[in-house]
């Protein structure tokens, strides 16, 4: 009896309050400032991209919808289906009357029971246009925060139960305007409480309706906790690869860098990284064991991947001590396949599969053009890439190009086959000029990226107002013509910040179909280092 007394001496005093503020604010709109806000966490739309349209009448249907929007369930009420939309709107009599826009939005609001209609003469109307009182919408706010019961005639002791003592005011208004609407939304959402016991705002955010830090930009909350770089998950792909999950966005650089990991087969023993590639997600990282048959994981056993101290998320804070995954399952008993045949010269092809694969013989492949037959040598097998690079002993001719593995003949690193396989390849000569790419430019090193093999003496250098560049050079002969080319940097550091990197041949540098590359420049931004 005494918190009822208390709860009725609140709304008495919010009442007389208002009945003094209702002439002021008659001239005007009082929350403009509040409709921004939720306009800004996606929780209210205006009339238009440039207008609230706060001194707009509100009729019943933008009632709905505004209390639907501000609960974040748009995206719900948006799609039911059509069948859906006219199962609910079968229960009211009027229901032509509603805009096509609006339908989606009134049969969510009947569906959930935020509306049950309005009872006339035995029949349900759902009122589209009808002018909305106070009352009718804060027991519609308060419907939608799940209070099933509360009372039509009377929800102002609720409305102070759920952090809305100030809708009291709009018990003396018979007709609202949005801006009426959006007060009593804005303190749903700043301080509104659900039936359940749990804030309005942190059930938007717990439901992903309402992102945190938007929401604290806005006022309506506390800013969230600043999320510590973490390893979510670590996969063993196959007895050569890990793909290590961050909860998070990683810095690329620091992803790229194989010195910031370590990998531990049976959980001890150290296994050397020879690459790791960072996927389009900014979270993903495959990591590869070094070259050669024996550098690889045990089969059914378990590994241990470490990323060290300082490396860096994508905000560029660093942990402050490693980060370690030690429950990595190894278990590869999947076949691998032969999945594609793609030339990279007129004498090169490379050969991919789903996975890396081990040494092969000579006789391990065919390639056939009707009734020629090509010689070859493998030239390469890249781990990271999974493919088998072949150099055929004459050019290849334009046309449909069949290649074959033999069975028993290719084998990934747990001794799985790779089924005897055709793939008929249309070749076509490039003609195109090769293009570069900086994929990293650290201290010590810069790296550069074809988008196909070349080979010849390419110089690099880069340039900064005020330093002294510095020319690395680099040679490789068509038998060893590499897309990924680094350049040693370590005796003249290359400086942090906005530099020029040229990318020059000296004399001819050429892709394997014979197209010259022509010099390049690149502003790119170098990673900081430590003196």
């Amino acid at each position: 009896m005494r918190n009822l007394k208390k709860i009725v001496a609140v709304i008495m005093a919010v009442a007389m309050i208002a009945s003094m503020m209702v002439p002021a604010l008659a001239a005007g709109v009082a929350n403009e400032t509040q409709a921004q806000a939720l306009k800004n966490v996606g929780l209210f739309k205006g009339v238009s991209d440039t207008d609230l349209g706060l001194a707009n009448n509100l009729p019943r249907i933008q009632a709905m919808t505004l209390v639907i929007r501000a609960k974040g369930q748009d995206a719900a009420a948006l799609a039911l289906t059509q069948a859906e939309i006219d199962e609910q709107l079968a229960k009211v009599a009027d229901a032509s009357t509603i805009p096509s826009w609006g339908k989606a939005y009134a049969a969510f609001a009947l569906k959930t029971g935020i509306t049950n209609g309005v009872g006339r003469g035995g029949k349900v109307y759902f009122d589209t246009n009808a002018k909305v009182d106070g009352k009718t919408f804060v027991t519609l706010t308060l419907r939608a925060m799940g209070y099933a019961n509360v009372d039509f005639a009377n929800p102002w002791e609720t409305a102070v139960k759920a952090g809305l003592a100030s809708a009291v005011s709009l018990g003396f208004k018979a007709s609202l305007v949005r801006d009426d609407a959006v007060g009593v939304l804005y303190a749903a959402v700043k301080s509104g409480v659900n039936a359940d016991g749990k804030t309005l705002i942190q059930a938007l955010i717990d439901a992903k309706a309402v992102d945190q830090k938007i929401a604290s930009d806005n006022g309506f909350c506390k800013a969230p906790a600043p999320v510590g770089l973490k390893i979510e998950s670590a996969t063993a792909l196959n007895l050569k690869q890990i793909q290590v999950v961050f909860n998070k966005p990683v810095n690329t650089d620091d992803a790229k860098d194989i010195s910031k990991y370590e990998v531990k087969d049976k959980g001890s023993d150290v296994v050397a990284v020879s690459g790791a590639a960072i996927a389009a997600d900014g979270k993903t990282v495959t990591l590869t064991l070094g070259v050669g048959d024996s550098v690889k994981l045990t089969n059914n056993s378990t590994a241990k991947v470490t990323v060290k101290k300082d490396f860096r998320d994508a905000d560029g804070t660093k942990i402050s001590e490693d980060l370690s995954f030690s429950t990595i399952t190894v278990a590869d008993t999947v076949f691998p396949n032969f999945d594609k045949v793609e030339a990279v010269g007129l004498k090169t092809l490379r050969l991919y599969f789903s996975e890396p694969v081990k040494s092969v013989p000579t006789d391990a492949f065919s390639v056939k053009a009707g009734s020629y037959t090509w010689t070859y040598s493998v030239s390469k097998i890249d781990d990271a890439g999974k493919y088998v690079e072949i150099t055929l002993g004459t050019n290849l001719l334009e046309g449909n190009v069949d290649v074959k593995v033999g069975t028993n003949k290719v084998f990934d690193f747990a001794g799985n086959m790779v089924f005897e396989k055709t793939i008929t390849y249309a070749f076509a000569k490039v003609a195109t000029a090769p293009t570069a790419s900086i994929d990293s430019a650290k201290p010590g090193e810069i790296k550069v990226k074809f988008d196909r093999p070349v080979y010849g003496t390419i110089d690099v250098s880069h340039g900064v107002k005020g330093y002294e560049a510095y020319t690395v050079s680099k040679t490789a002969i068509d038998s060893a013509a590499a897309d990924s080319w680094t350049f040693d940097f370590s005796n003249k550091k290359v400086p942090a910040g906005t530099i020029t990197i040229f990318v020059t041949p000296n004399g001819d540098v050429k892709d394997l179909y014979g197209n010259k590359f022509v010099a390049t420049s690149f502003s790119v931004t170098a990673v900081s280092y430590t003196h």
